[in-house]
């Protein structure tokens, strides 16, 4: 059973920025704020990754690894198909990349001025998924 937590990049709505969406496999949501770029986003993600790995009893950390993971990027849509905002994915199969997908697109469709209509799932260039 993975312990890990979902991480999402999400731009500001002025376009200034990003944030990082942390669903924890608790249950657990929290924010962290204030990055320039997708990449100090990015930088911020690995960076809690391996903070809560350092926390985990058991697991040392210069053994520890995501092998089990298998990276997906969610897209969601628009009516128009363009990409409103991307999500990566770290999840134990499709089904698994699924539901967290549809979990971000409940919390989110609301606080959005354009909601998205439709996700896509790749995993790097093949499309596996779209509702």
């Amino acid at each position: 059973m993975s312990c890990m937590a979902t991480y999402i990049v999400i731009p500001k709505v002025d376009h200034t920025g990003f944030h990082i969406a942390i669903a924890g496999s608790d249950g657990v949501r929290q924010t962290i704020l204030g990055f320039d770029t997708r990449a100090d986003a990015e930088a911020g993600i690995l960076r809690d990754k391996w903070l809560s790995a350092a926390d985990r009893p058991g697991i040392p950390l210069d053994q520890w690894t995501e092998q089990i993971m298998q990276d997906y990027c969610c897209y969601f849509l628009n009516g128009r198909r363009h990409i409103l905002f991307p999500a990566d994915i770290g999840a134990e199969g499709l089904e698994a990349a699924k539901q967290h997908c549809f979990n971000i697109l409940e919390e989110c469709v609301l606080s959005l001025p354009e909601p998205p209509q439709e996700i896509e799932i790749w995993e790097g260039d093949v499309m596996l998924f779209r509702s």
